[in-house]
């Protein structure tokens, strides 16, 4: 059996667990209420009552730089289309689209409609109402042209007014565009033939209508282009064979292939054909252009040659006509692509006589050298502006004296023009 005093002490600890867990319990069912802060008194009277502490704000201030918010319905002018997509369903190609775009405002104070931009240039604005009074209605005309197209027909129409927050409205014509006969590609392009070749491209004409087709009178209106045009199903689909032949002129060479129908809808097709001939050794730029004046820097500029042949290309003897320009020779595709590299030093000054010239040869036999002029952009000098006032004052013949000179300005002596000053006024 333990000691009186050892009970004792285990009996009055049992006692303090039990104050400290039931205080605790009494914490968490009630907890402390939240302190406010207290109240600013007046400093300038203390027998006036307390001012009250500002609550919290609900709304932050706006940041810099934040988009304005557009005006409440109402105030302000205020643009509301009857629609702004026009969907005018399926029509046939080259057939016109007009449609009035209708609109109200809906504020109170003057609409104005200052600029009305089509997305492209088959699409064009007529004369719209450009300032509408509130409650009052106005239009935008519209007019599309679908002459060659083909398939879905999507064309936006940017409008700009007044409108504080919609500054900028987007109209919509939405539809479907068909062919009564369609041409696959209604392009012909051989793009470049550099190796002097003949090339042949090939479309396919297809009737969309009921009614048989029959098609006549196929011609080119350039000798280098040969077409031909044959049935692969009769009255409904057709192949047009279309071959470009040499000797070809250098350059871009264009034709348009008509061909006659026998079509209600469709009279006449046109196939616009175009393919581009370079020369067999090309050199671009053909001018080199450097800055006037005396170079803070050196500078390096490049010539790029080109092989449009399939024999390999050697280049030789190249230099400029200067000795203080150096040149470097670089063959980035082997016997095909060249380029070469000139440094002009610092303190070069390109020549105003067009002397300064680049020269090479080549082992082709109907280019053999090129020269490739260097020349500088000539700028010309603008009038000093004046700067004394007396100088923008009306020159008065009969005067026989000076005018008096204004505040901070010398006199000037009688018969002498009065001085320019050119300070911050050299050439533009």
């Amino acid at each position: 059996m333990r000691p009186f005093y050892l009970r004792r002490i285990a009996t009055s600890s049992l006692v303090v667990a039990l104050l400290l867990s039931g205080a605790n319990s009494v914490q968490a069912e009630n907890p402390p209420p939240t302190q406010t802060p207290p109240a600013v008194q007046n400093p300038a009277d203390p027998q006036k009552p307390a001012v009250p502490p500002l609550p919290p704000p609900t709304n932050p201030p706006p940041t810099p730089g934040s988009v304005t918010a557009p005006a409440k319905p109402g105030e302000g002018p205020q643009i509301v289309f009857d629609t702004p997509t026009y969907e005018f369903g399926r029509v046939m190609s080259g057939e016109p689209i007009r449609h009035d775009f209708w609109f109200t405002n809906r504020g109170n104070s003057l609409l104005e409609i200052t600029a009305v931009r089509p997305g492209c240039g088959c699409t064009t604005a007529g004369q719209w109402d450009q300032k509408v009074e509130p409650g009052k209605t106005g239009k935008i005309p519209i007019l599309l042209k679908t002459e060659r197209m083909n398939g879905p027909i999507q064309k936006t129409i940017s409008v700009t007014c007044n409108v504080p927050g919609s500054e900028n409205v987007t109209l919509w014509l939405k539809g479907e565009v068909w062919m009564p006969i369609e041409v696959k590609p209604n392009f012909i392009n051989f793009g470049s033939i550099a190796d002097g070749k003949e090339k042949t491209q090939t479309a396919s004409i297809d009737n969309k209508t009921d009614e048989p087709l029959e098609l006549s009178n196929v011609k080119s209106d350039n000798p280098m282009f040969r077409v031909e045009v044959k049935p692969v199903k009769p009255g409904q689909q057709f192949e047009l064979k279309v071959s470009a032949l040499p000797p070809f002129n250098m350059g871009s060479n264009r034709a348009n292939i008509s061909i006659d129908t026998n079509s209600s809808k469709l009279a006449k097709l046109t196939i616009p054909i175009m393919c581009y001939v370079p020369a067999a050794v090309e050199a671009n730029p053909q001018k080199l252009i450097l800055p006037q004046g005396a170079m803070q820097q050196a500078v390096d500029r490049a010539v790029y040659v080109t092989n449009n042949t399939e024999k390999p290309l050697k280049i030789t003897n190249v230099k400029v006509s200067d000795e203080k320009v150096a040149t470097t020779l670089h063959e980035d595709m082997p016997g095909k692509r060249f380029r070469i590299v000139m440094k002009f030093p610092v303190g070069f000054s390109v020549p105003d006589n067009d002397a300064l010239k680049l020269s090479f040869e080549t082992d082709n036999e109907n280019h053999k050298s090129f020269s490739i002029p260097i020349g500088s952009i000539r700028t010309t000098p603008v009038a000093a502006k004046p700067n004394n006032p007396q100088m923008r004052r009306p020159i008065e013949i009969q005067r026989t004296t000076a005018p008096p000179p204004a505040s901070g300005t010398p006199a000037q002596t009688p018969g002498t023009p009065p001085k320019t000053d050119t300070g911050g006024h050299g050439k533009g």
